[in-house]
This record gives C-alpha cells, structure tokens and sequence, in this order.
C-alpha cells in the first residue's frame, strides 16, 4: 500500500476522511539580524564564551563528577583566548566561539547527570572529543596567525577555512553526543535485564512476553530530549489566532494539501506556534511526534537523531503502533546507530503511520545541516509523491 509523509484524515476519527495517513507541519526560523556593531558583537560573543569555559574549568576542579572536563575546558579556553584577537572574519570565529560555549555546557549537563564512578565509556566518549578539540587548537592556531594581517585575498581563504573549523566542531559534539547515548542506553538495558529477571522470579507477577520484547526493541532508540520542543511555550491567549484557525482548519479538512508548510520572518514566532498545535494534537490524540531544529543547540541540528527522536515518539504518544516500531527496529537489527536515513525513517516512522490518523510537527528546518535538510526533504516529497 502507497504511505506519504503526509497528513491522514481517515482513520479512527470522523472528522479525519483523507485517505493518506498524516501531516508534517514544518517552519523556517529565519535568518536573525543583528543590530550592534561586528567588533562589539565579536568581542561580546567570544567573552561569554570564554566565561562560560572557566566556569566549566573550575567547577571541574571542585566536582569529582567534571573531573574529566578539566582538560577539554583548558582546550576551550586557549582556542578562545587565540581568535579573540584576530582582526577578520570576526562573525565566523564569533559563530566558533557560540558553538564551543554551548558544547561544553553540553557537556556539563550530560556529566552532572552521570554516577560516580564513570564508565570507561563515558571517559574514552570524552578523550575522543578532546583529542579532536586538540586538532581544532592547532588548525585555529594556523589560521588565526594569518588573520592578524588584514587583506581581501587572505580574508576569502581564511573565512573557508573557518567554515571547515565550525562543521568539524558540530561533528565531533554529534559523535560525543552518540557515544554518550549508546553508553546510557547500555546502562538502561542492563538495568532492565534485571528487572526482567527479578519480574520473572515473583510467581505472582503476570508478564506480556510480547509487551516485553517490544519495550526491549523501543529501548534500543537513541531519542534525542532536547530535539522534543519541551522548552518552548505555547501562544499567548488570543495571540496568533488567525494562523492557528487556519492549520485548525487544514487538519480537519479531508480536501486540504497534505503539506502545511509555515514560514515568516525570524521572531514572528513560528517555534511557538509549532508547539501550540503539537500540544493541541497531543491533547487530541492526533500527535505522532515533533522535532524541533536548533542552532544554538548543535546536537539538533543534523538528521542523526531525527528518526530515532519520531519513532520514541510514536511509540510514547500512540502504544497502539509499538508493535509496528518494535518489528521495524528489529528488522533493522544491530546496525540501528548506523542504518541508512532513508531505511530508518520507512521502517520506524512511514510504515507504522500508515493506517492511522496523526500529524507530525517540524520546526525550523532551515536550522539543520544544508546536506541533511535536502535528505530529509527528499524523503518527504517521495513520500508524498506515493
């Protein structure tokens, strides 16, 4: 049976007739624009950035827990203090800088949350990360040597390479980030094998088997939390209220395009509306999963996480179709980090949607990595092209 990545009006609900199964209410952020000078902005950007750092530095120096973020913070520090004087190209190294500063919060936050003592793959996660930030140092040391003398040839290739700088920066995060998950969800499973065990040893206790091996299945997701929209708020009361009739309108009419594409200028505050109607479509049982785009959180901002993020989702929000996820996954098999887009989002998230009624929200698309926007895209118009 043809499935689209599309909005379905005709299952389970009688004000849902469509034939194809579901929607994807996707916004673009917009471009911000700045008003303060480039000199200040750089020099504000890369001091907070540097704040940031030795803060990180010395609660590593205070907390047994951040012990291993000592020397990465070091690292930071130094790259930090490098490109603060350099005189071009001052909004690339200043968008450097906002990446480094939100990682080792980032990481931070993922270390505060860990046992003591860590695993050793928490601390190999770890030295990875530092020894590609090693790396970053001495390319930034190179480049920013020639950025102390100003020229409009020096500045083109310069400004390329800085480029390079901030892309390899957001891969390495995605690969501590993906370290980091499967080390957590092999503790999550371990911990559950042996709930499993004492379940199975109490005669009094009744056990799905099927339930089980789907949980065990699901568990094997690398969700991503931050990706869910939780830190955005809904619409203020009578804010927004023409657009909101509007996508109302569009999800209950079974002859409406099955794309709900929303774009505007930055701050016009598509985020919120985003997470007004996927609140609205959970409330209603209508919500599949949301996905939420953010620069200024570099983890969210490639497609690694995006299917695994929806499928948890789906699972969570509809428990009718965990069997479906279930299934996908284990077709999958042990491959699951690494499995091909295009596999992974049929598998996961296409095929189990396809008898039911359910949106999907996206937001700020343009956030995500130019390569892994087109990828998604392209799935999504082959899909509705089914």
């Amino acid at each position: 049976m043809p499935h689209s990545l599309v909005h379905n009006k005709s299952a389970q609900t009688s004000t849902w007739t469509s034939p194809l199964p579901y929607a994807w209410l996707i916004s673009l952020r917009g471009t911000t624009i700045l008003s303060m000078s480039s000199i200040d902005r750089h020099l504000k950007i890369i001091d907070a950035a540097l704040l940031s750092a030795k803060i990180v530095k010395d609660a590593s120096e205070a907390s047994e827990v951040l012990i291993p973020l000592k020397v990465t913070a070091g690292i930071m520090i130094t790259i930090l203090e490098t490109i603060r004087g350099v005189k071009t190209n001052k909004e690339d190294w200043a968008t450097l800088g906002e990446h480094l500063a939100t990682q080792i919060k980032g990481m931070q936050d993922n270390l505060s949350r860990c046992s003591i003592p860590h695993s050793t793959a928490l601390l190999l996660a770890v030295n990875s990360y530092e020894q590609k930030l090693y790396n970053v140092l001495t390319k930034v040391r190179l480049v920013s040597s020639r950025g102390q003398v100003e020229g409009v040839f020096r500045y083109r290739i310069d400004k390329e390479e800085i480029i390079e700088l901030n892309r390899d920066v957001r891969i390495y995060w995605s690969d501590f980030i993906r370290e980091i998950s499967v080390q957590t969800h092999e503790t999550v499973h371990r911990v559950e094998k042996d709930v499993n065990k004492i379940k199975h040893g109490v005669n009094r206790v009744e056990i799905s088997v099927d339930s089980i091996g789907n949980d065990n299945q699901i568990n094997k997701l690398a969700p991503l939390l931050s990706a869910t929209g939780e830190d955005h708020d809904i619409c203020l009361h009578g804010t927004r209220t023409v657009v909101l009739k509007l996508i109302r309108e569009w999800a209950n009419d079974p002859n409406a395009p099955q794309l709900w594409w929303l774009t505007d200028v930055a701050g016009a505050g598509k985020s919120t509306i985003a997470k007004q109607m996927s609140t609205e479509w959970e409330r209603e049982g209508r919500l599949g999963g949301c996905f939420f785009f953010d620069k200024t959180r570099p983890e969210t901002t490639t497609r690694q996480w995006f299917c695994d993020t929806l499928a948890a989702q789906l699972a969570n929000n509809q428990p009718q179709l965990r069997s479906s996820i279930a299934h996908g996954i284990e077709e999958i098999g042990p491959v699951l980090a690494v499995c091909l887009f295009e596999k992974k989002l049929q598998k996961l998230v296409v095929r189990p949607m396809k008898d039911v009624a359910l949106v999907l929200v996206i937001d700020a698309l343009d956030e995500c990595d130019e390569r892994d926007r087109a990828l998604i895209l392209r799935n999504l118009l082959c899909s509705l092209s089914q």
